[in-house]
């Protein structure tokens, strides 16, 4: 679970909640874990928690939100925490006293900073004679990305072409080959074997991988060259 814990220090006492709001100035509903309108939101916050003993004589306003929930997928989420008060006998964030808001990027169920989250694909070629294995997975910021928990259903193309050459040598899925489908790999990569690939020794090849996860495309070609191998 990608945790992340909210702060804020102020005067002893309060009772302070966060919510999420995002870019189209609709609020996260904790309740189906989906952004909408306020007006139809039933849990629109998360109640903070009372730690005392803070320096000069403050407390810190502890809450955990679990951002896989918030946003899975491999596109950019941007999205702020607002700190409320709460001044009646619920939270209203309609009436309550908003107290400071942050910033919120989320890729993958991870925060990420401005100008990062980069996802990025990765690729692992064998060629043994005229038999290849293809590794494929995704990265964010260069970490190996839970494919497993952002889209148990991802999907993954390879396309193998000569630099040369007007057609693909040939092109695998994971529908080709039960194995190659990510639920039947455990360490989040796509792996296929093909044999009789068809490479021809000494040559130049392009290898075009696009994985799809939760409606994200993401593309990558690779160089790959056949020196003494193939056929």
């Amino acid at each position: 679970m990608a945790t992340e814990l909210l702060r804020r220090k102020d005067a002893p006492g309060k009772t302070i909640y966060y919510a999420i709001w995002n870019d189209q100035n609709q609020v996260f509903d904790f309740s189906d874990n989906t952004f909408k309108s306020l007006a139809a939101a039933t849990t629109p916050y998360v109640v903070a928690t009372e730690q005392t003993g803070g320096k000069g004589g403050q407390s810190y306003y502890d809450a955990t939100i679990d951002l896989n929930q918030i946003h899975k997928a491999g596109s950019r989420l941007q999205a702020s925490i607002e700190a409320y008060e709460q001044v009646g006998s619920s939270p209203n964030l309609a009436t309550d006293t908003p107290l400071g808001t942050e910033p919120l990027d989320i890729v993958f169920g991870r925060s990420v900073l401005a100008g990062r989250g980069r996802v990025d694909v990765g690729l692992n070629v064998t060629i043994d004679g005229n038999d290849c294995w293809f590794q494929v997975w995704l990265t964010c910021d260069g970490e190996l990305v839970d494919l497993h928990a952002a889209d148990a259903n991802a999907r993954c193309d390879i396309q193998v072409r000569e630099q040369t050459a007007g057609a693909n040598l040939f092109q695998i899925d994971d529908q080709d080959d039960p194995s190659f489908a990510l639920s039947a790999n455990r360490e989040d990569y796509f792996e296929l074997r093909k044999q009789q690939a068809g490479f021809t020794a000494d040559k130049n090849y392009i290898v075009t991988v696009t994985v799809t996860e939760n409606g994200n495309t993401h593309v990558r070609h690779f160089p790959l060259s056949t020196f003494g191998g193939g056929n």
